[in-house]
């Protein structure tokens, strides 16, 4: 029955569209009675990931849409490091959600490290390290912030 599912899937309301992540849990709930041009704004910002990962075939689509800005962690999955620095990379997401597109460079990926070399200028020595991109009127905007350490207070 449907008060069954929403139990399973801790769903709150008694109304609304609840988008579930590809984990089977109710990632987002939208209750309002509102117009369809809420419900597609809703639905463009809930089904972007809290943090997406790089690959070469998702690229465009990544850097495409709403966001203006973008916080980019190159890191390479191999390192010991790298779930530390995903977690704290997650943390800071969710406090800028719907702001701040993040994504994961695993720059073990050859092409990924060539394309961040392209789009950032990246050199492989470099990680792991955060780039920011800001999308405006002028164009992009790259900057590689002055910090080395990788926390969610910078």
């Amino acid at each position: 029955s449907s008060d069954d599912v929403r139990k399973e899937l801790n769903i709150k309301g008694e109304k609304g569209i609840v988008m579930i992540s590809e984990g089977g849990r109710a990632e987002h709930e939208f209750e309002r009675n509102s117009g369809v041009h809420a419900v597609n704004k809703w639905i463009e910002k809930s089904a972007v990931p809290l943090v997406a990962e790089l690959y070469t075939d998702l690229f465009k689509n990544i850097f495409q849409g709403r966001p203006t800005s973008y916080l980019l962690l190159l890191a390479p999955k191999s390192s010991p490091d790298y779930p530390i620095l995903k977690e704290v990379f997650t943390r800071a997401a969710k406090q800028l959600r719907f702001k701040t597109r993040f994504v994961l460079v695993d720059t073990d990926d050859e092409y990924n490290a060539k394309d961040m070399g392209y789009f950032v200028g990246y050199k492989g020595e470099q990680t792991p390290a955060v780039y920011g991109v800001a999308r405006g009127e002028h164009g992009q905007e790259k900057f590689l912030p002055d910090f080395t350490e990788i926390t969610t207070e910078n």
